[in-house]
């Protein structure tokens, strides 16, 4: 905008201050006037196409917050069903370790009956010892079934 040197009043007339002007003072008043009226309009005009350009920077950063918002919806989503997921195998194999462990623990406790028996006749057999031949040779077999009962139970163990 230019610069404009405008008349002041002159005088302590009794008129107004446009009745002390000359007709070049008045047009300078009215271009200097005009000038400002069209630089506040231009201002205006350059502040509307800011506010325009900021709502639509508003608007497209509000699309993309959206957008992004919506992908770690479906992330999480995502996330959650995998871990329902990770839970589930987990709990089936924890109860197929069960299983498992009590199928062991009841063949554990067949083999400590079976080698209870076992030391049941080794016993009777030591006390008969010196009756029969054969009686020796049943008590070296149930000898050699006891031990491989034994290294069965310590590989179940």
């Amino acid at each position: 905008m230019k610069s404009v040197n405008l008349p002041t009043p002159k005088g302590n007339s009794k008129g107004g201050f446009l009745d002390n002007l000359s007709l070049s003072d008045m047009l300078k008043l009215v271009t200097a006037s005009k000038d400002l009226i069209a630089s506040a309009i231009n201002a205006q005009k350059e502040i509307s196409k800011e506010q325009e350009k900021t709502k639509q920077v508003e608007m497209q950063s509000s699309q993309e917050m959206i957008a992004s918002n919506n992908r770690l919806k479906e992330k999480l989503a995502e996330f959650q069903r995998d871990i329902t997921a990770l839970n589930n195998m987990h709990e089936q194999e924890m109860l197929r370790l069960s299983n498992e462990h009590e199928k062991d623990m009841k063949l554990l406790e067949i083999m400590q009956g079976i080698i209870n028996k076992i030391d049941s006749l080794n016993q009777f057999l030591i006390c008969k010892h010196g009756e029969h031949q054969k009686v020796d040779e049943l008590h070296a077999q149930l000898i050699h079934y006891q031990q491989a009962l034994l290294a069965l139970t310590s590989k179940v163990n």
